[in-house]
């Protein structure tokens, strides 16, 4: 082996292939380009993800404690989707996207990609359970 077979945080940037579903679940041929759990990255992203849904937590305590589950339910959803939206933006880093005038890749860009985020719901909550399956099956290696 080289050296550079063990520059794991290298090969986490270049990151894997998450298939993006249609909205009926078949599979649209697309892909985003993940980087995996060990990149520096995503380490980051993870971490703001955790501070700011603690910090949404102790906002809406009152209205948890006020009896409201149900708005209490729907604020804390909305703050994750907005917190997975926001970490995926971090951890995304490529797509397939081929621009169908010119038929050369369509530049990937963090404004293209929060755009897709914003006309695609529910993306971002996609990209962090592809993290989170990528992180169990290293758990189990």
């Amino acid at each position: 082996m080289q050296l550079r077979d063990f520059y794991f945080k290298d090969k986490a940037v270049v990151g894997t292939h998450m298939a993006i579903p249609l909205p009926d679940g078949s599979d649209s041929g697309e892909w985003l380009n993940v980087m995996l759990p060990a990149a520096d990255e995503v380490e980051q992203a993870n971490r703001a993800f955790f501070a700011a849904y603690q910090a949404v937590i102790k906002e809406l305590e009152p209205l948890k404690e006020s009896g409201d589950q149900v708005s209490y339910a729907i604020q804390v959803n909305d703050a994750c989707a907005r917190l997975n939206d926001e970490m995926a933006l971090e951890i995304v880093n490529g797509w397939s996207f081929i621009d169908a005038e010119t038929g050369e890749a369509e530049p990937f860009t963090k404004e293209a990609f929060a755009t897709l985020l914003s006309q695609y719901k529910g993306l971002g909550n996609m990209v962090a359970a592809f993290m989170a399956t990528l992180r169990e099956s290293q758990k189990e290696k």
